[in-house]
């Protein structure tokens, strides 16, 4: 059996074309995937919170006419802790589901809910990059030069809530037999402060489960001034531990847990350790860990901008940037059964061939490459440019 390598269909990149949806799914069988996440609302099936079904059957017949397996990224601003309308957007999120039920995808990734208010906005403000812990030499395409040290002996999201960090829980794990005790008082305070929160997760994941579909909720690296459980994946972890439905898990992503451990202070191996026992789904890219900073207009720079600078989420082919997948990727593989789903922005689409290979050379097992020579060149130098 193949190992399930996926890639991710950009959403600004289709904006409702299903043309270009056609074009990108050719470009991916070409290179080699055999899994792609469609992004819903990048396809146009949502209108107001309701699937629209029959632009729902036409992304349908165009997938089936093509071998891969699916998975379904749920539109990017749903927010089930929405002050004005959380009603709307789990509509969103339950259409989503549908989406995937109807196209026969087993999975909708969600980006996970945030607070705005004042009291947070006077508690939380984005820390500092230290460019001097961070600062590691590049080297494209060789796997073995990942240098980066998470950033350390920063405030981090957990003090924010008065918790403190989240150990590994136990729960739906890989591991059989294991168990993690829970301090008492850190869950209580967790599970007080998003109570709301895992409330909708569970009606969502009772809704998912009718429709076989599982929902994994995405660790996202901070947005501005928010009160929120998915910036570090140890208190993700924790509330997904609290809904304890079989139908709700994570979604890990590797690169917004690398921003977010230089930017909050975490340890991005923790983080990892922690979510195992939930995970369900995979984002692989890589960036520089330098978190974002804004110009001189107070706004975040334009992407072109961002890649001159290395900052934020840059969405690059694993192995071009810091994460050190080499240190944590091995209890990973020994652990996850699902799709390895890339997300890589679609400038580096000549770098695909190479990421597939880059992908088989670390996930071990029989897809391993052996030769050392090999696995240094794992992206040929057409695929830089």
């Amino acid at each position: 059996m193949d190992l399930p390598i996926g890639i991710n269909a950009d959403s600004s990149t289709i904006d409702g074309d299903l043309d270009v949806l056609k074009a990108l799914l050719d470009r991916f069988q070409q290179a080699g995937f055999s899994a792609v996440e469609i992004p819903v609302h990048g396809v146009g099936c949502i209108l107001g919170g309701q699937l629209q079904e029959r632009q729902a059957e036409k992304v349908r017949r165009i997938l089936e006419s093509y071998s891969f397996r699916y998975t379904v990224h749920g539109p990017d601003p749903v927010n089930l802790c929405d002050e004005k309308s959380p009603q709307l957007h789990a509509s969103a999120l339950k259409a989503s589901i549908d989406f995937a039920k109807a196209i026969g995808s087993s999975l909708v990734v969600y980006h996970g809910s945030y607070r705005m208010d004042n009291r947070v906005s006077s508690k939380i403000t984005k820390m500092p990059y230290r460019g001097s812990e961070l600062d590691a030499p590049l080297s494209l395409g060789n796997p073995d030069d990942s240098n980066a040290q998470i950033a350390s002996n920063a405030v981090n999201t957990a003090a924010v809530m008065d918790a403190a960090p989240v150990a590994p829980q136990s729960g739906r794990s890989h591991r059989k037999g294991q168990s993690v005790e829970k301090p008492p008082r850190k869950q209580k305070a967790v599970q007080s402060l998003w109570a709301d929160e895992i409330e909708r997760l569970q009606e969502i994941g009772e809704y998912a489960e009718k429709q076989g579909v599982t929902v994994a909720v995405e660790n996202i690296f901070r947005q501005g001034r928010e009160l929120t459980y998915r910036i570090d994946p140890r208190l993700l972890a924790e509330v997904l531990g609290a809904v304890g439905s079989r139908s709700v898990g994570i979604c890990f992503d590797f690169g917004h847990a690398y921003l977010s451990a230089a930017e909050e202070g975490f340890s991005y191996p923790e983080a990892i350790q922690a979510v195992l026992p939930h995970l369900v789904h995979l984002h692989i890219h890589d960036n520089l860990g330098i978190p974002s900073t804004t110009n001189v207009e107070g706004k975040e720079r334009k992407p072109l901008d961002a890649f001159v600078l290395g900052e934020g989420d840059l969405h690059l082919p694993p192995g071009w940037g810091r994460i050190p997948y080499k240190d944590v990727l091995p209890e990973v593989v020994s652990l996850y059964k699902g799709i390895w789903m890339m997300e890589i922005h679609p400038r580096f689409s000549k770098s695909y061939e190479g990421a597939i290979r880059w992908i088989k050379a670390w996930a071990g097992g029989k897809w391993a490459v052996e030769d050392s020579r090999e696995r240094e060149d794992l992206y040929q130098r057409e695929d830089l440019l």
